[in-house]
């Protein structure tokens, strides 16, 4: 099939912070579920690994990413100056995982995320 979008998520041995590096999804599939699909698999994929907390960065700019985090539960707690090479400034978010796990087992005790595809990991 065809690519729709893509997260990389990096991880650091014997770390409790999940970073997510990139994200992109096909300009034919913004505004759907392919993003929201990918932050949680990686959420997932990051408490699997015992991490208890994601972050990232974003350019200011980008109010779309933005929100897509923050309705995820992301918060932005601090920004990067000219950090890219446009000069625009980054805002860094994150998330408790630990948190957020457990508001989503008392909302929701019996759910399962499902992640569509293929994850291969390597520990």
């Amino acid at each position: 099939g065809d690519v729709r979008g893509y997260l990389m998520l990096l991880f650091r041995s014997n770390g409790a912070i999940a970073r997510i590096y990139s994200i992109a999804t096909h300009p034919l599939h913004r505004g759907g579920v392919i993003a929201a699909g990918l932050v949680q698999a990686a959420e997932h994929l990051a408490k699997n690994r015992i991490c208890s907390t994601m972050r990232l960065e974003i350019r200011q700019d980008n109010s779309a990413s933005l929100s897509l985090f923050q309705q995820h539960g992301y918060r932005i707690f601090g920004r990067y100056a000219a950090y890219y090479e446009d000069g625009m400034h980054a805002s860094r978010l994150e998330k408790s995982l630990l948190q957020a796990e457990n508001a989503s087992a008392r909302q929701h005790p019996a759910s399962q995320l499902v992640i569509p595809g293929r994850f291969n990991s390597t520990h």
